[in-house]
């Protein structure tokens, strides 16, 4: 059944969008059986690349809870492949080269939890799992994109609320840390003062309820002042109904992490909108702009 959606699925959305970027899953694991029922009941040509979820740790119901690196595997399992990043991947490759599928891998979700619990990394094994797991992608050739999974603790002292970069409170990990060095390493070295733009999160691309959301962005180092700029247009075009300037500590992100600027002014209708980072030598850096509706 779900060979025939990806059929029908993809062959419209390629039709619709010739430029569409389909995806086939994501297969939690390294699920090689199940990839390979899809291929016998024929999946089409339709599709860009193979979607998958390759996480690693105990197999589900193991009492010891035992948490393992991107390439360890847990132990005298039939099965430990699926539940082992490296060799997971891997297998889910060799699987496609069998069928003579062409196509990349992309992990669409990827990460270790941080939490010292069942399944755990605990703060510094989330860290250096990050790292050893990039350093693994950086030699696969078939994975060209890999989303780290997720930005933000979400709840308790557990597997499931703890992936994030940041804890709760927005405070950079040691995950993070290994995150934004890795990104440096990639880019270069950033100039003086910085050579990046904030990135606007939220609102973008949304509709909203509440008129007056809490705008955020990414920080920037060594930033000294935000100018939070946001544009309503409707019935009444009202240019620059928001215009905020906030210090670094006023949007609780003096360090790294994530800005956050409430505004007590409603958007009404279509609210775009911007966020300028000076610096103390007088040059400042503008992100892109994005839009959201009410």
């Amino acid at each position: 059944e779900y060979a025939a959606l990806v059929r029908l699925g993809s062959a419209a959305a390629v039709q619709a969008d010739s430029d569409a970027k389909v995806l086939v899953g994501s297969i939690a694991g390294g699920d090689i059986e199940f990839l390979n029922a899809m291929y016998e009941a024929g999946l089409g040509d339709d599709y860009t690349a193979v979607s998958m979820h390759p996480y690693t740790g105990p197999i589900p119901g193991d009492v010891n809870g035992m948490s393992y690196g991107p390439n360890e595997c847990p132990a005298g399992e039939r099965n430990a492949a699926f539940w082992c990043f490296a060799r997971g991947v891997e297998a889910m490759h060799d699987t496609m080269v069998h069928h003579d599928d062409p196509r990349d891998i992309w992990f669409t979700e990827f990460g270790f939890a941080s939490t010292s619990t069942w399944n755990g990394s605990g703060l510094q094994g989330q860290g250096s799992h990050l790292r050893e797991a990039v350093e693994l992608i950086g030699g696969w050739s078939f994975v060209p994109v890999a989303a780290w999974y997720q930005l933000i603790d979400q709840g308790p002292d557990d597997r499931e609320g703890t992936f994030g970069l940041f804890d709760t409170a927005n405070n950079m990990k040691p995950a993070g840390e290994q995150f934004r060095d890795l990104l440096i390493e990639q880019i270069g070295p950033t100039g003086s003062p910085s050579s990046h733009s904030p990135v606007l999160i939220w609102p973008v691309g949304v509709w909203l309820e509440d008129p007056c959301p809490a705008y955020e962005w990414t920080s920037v180092p060594h930033a000294v002042q935000y100018l939070v700029w946001v544009n309503q247009y409707g019935t009444f075009d009202e240019p620059g109904r928001v215009r905020a300037l906030v210090s670094p500590h006023q949007a609780g992100c003096e360090t790294y992490g994530i800005c956050q600027f409430v505004s007590g002014i409603p958007i009404e209708s279509h609210g775009e909108w911007w966020v300028t980072a000076y610096f103390e030598d007088g040059t400042k850096l503008e992100s892109e702009g994005e839009s959201f509706r009410q």
